[in-house]
């Protein structure tokens, strides 16, 4: 998977429910501004990723988010539970939807990444 992503810069949508993804796969997501354009992640399920891939996650919005003229407020809009997503209209990268159900090493240290 950390392959996959560094190979596929123009990702919006990836399903990852039910797999066992680790927070391995999240690797270099910064080095490689891999998934900068994502707007869809589902890691439902995946009893492996933590508080790291979100932390990770979150670095790697804001290092994109950084190229921009967006400022610091504008960067934590990039995450929210919205079922729906309407970024063909925006020019900054911004996950709309992160479900985390099952995800249980995930702590409230790691939602506050993403907040």
């Amino acid at each position: 998977l950390y392959q996959a992503l560094s190979l596929c810069p123009n990702l919006t949508v990836l399903d990852l429910s039910y797999t066992s993804t680790s927070d391995f796969a999240f690797t270099g997501l910064i080095r490689n501004h891999s998934a900068s354009k994502l707007e869809y992640l589902n890691l439902s399920g995946c009893g492996w990723i933590s508080d790291l891939t979100l932390e990770r996650l979150a670095k790697a919005f804001k290092s994109s988010a950084k190229t921009s003229t967006n400022t610091s407020s504008e960067i934590s809009k990039c995450f929210s539970s919205s079922s729906s997503c309407n970024n063909r209209n925006h020019e900054k990268p911004r996950l709309c939807c992160l479900r985390l159900s099952g995800c249980h090493l995930i702590t409230d240290k790691g939602l506050r990444y993403v907040s």
